[in-house]
């Protein structure tokens, strides 16, 4: 905990945790492109009027619509968060990708695109809409590359779960 003891280590100061976001928005990127998807980074002001902000736009994503991303990490031990987490740790990431879900879902469809939001623990799990994304990205990468959904999917989880520790231990160190 820190001096007040309002946070604990995994919760990342400001920069750390944009940093966190970021690298893990990178593997993403990288997975949506070695699936062959057109996409961009950081598409910026494109809902302009709402000032809604997306991570990562898909172009053609589904039935020639495109798609915006939105990531978060979700520290589990803030204390805002945290009896709800220790009854059932992962239902935060399922609600916090519901509440995303919702913030955008009106801007995406008056712009006619699929909006997903993709919720990670800072200890490494995966919301649920982050599951059933991450494993279309893994079938399109296991047909392109004539690789075993699995293995593709354990190679994803565990970059994600990896980029994210791996953030976290920068915040320590």
């Amino acid at each position: 905990f820190d001096q007040l003891g309002d946070h604990t280590l995994v919760t990342c100061p400001g920069r750390f945790r944009n940093a966190r976001h970021n690298r893990v928005c990178e593997v993403i990127v990288a997975y949506l492109k070695a699936a062959g998807l057109s996409i961009l980074s950081e598409p910026m002001n494109h809902f302009l009027a709402c000032r809604l902000r997306q991570d990562i736009k898909i172009y053609n994503w589904s039935g020639g619509r495109s798609a915006f991303l939105d990531v978060t990490v979700v520290d589990q031990l803030q204390l805002n968060i945290l009896p709800r987490t220790m009854q059932k740790p992962m239902h935060i990431l399922n609600v916090t990708e519901k509440q995303k879900q919702d913030k955008y879902e009106l801007a995406c469809k008056a712009h006619n695109v699929k909006f997903i939001s993709l919720a990670f623990s800072a200890f490494g799990g995966f919301g649920k809409s982050s599951n059933y994304f991450l494993s279309e990205v893994a079938y399109s990468l296991a047909t392109i590359q004539q690789r075993a959904y699995s293995d593709i999917m354990s190679e994803i989880r565990h970059r994600i779960s990896s980029t994210i520790w791996s953030a976290n231990m920068k915040t320590v160190l």
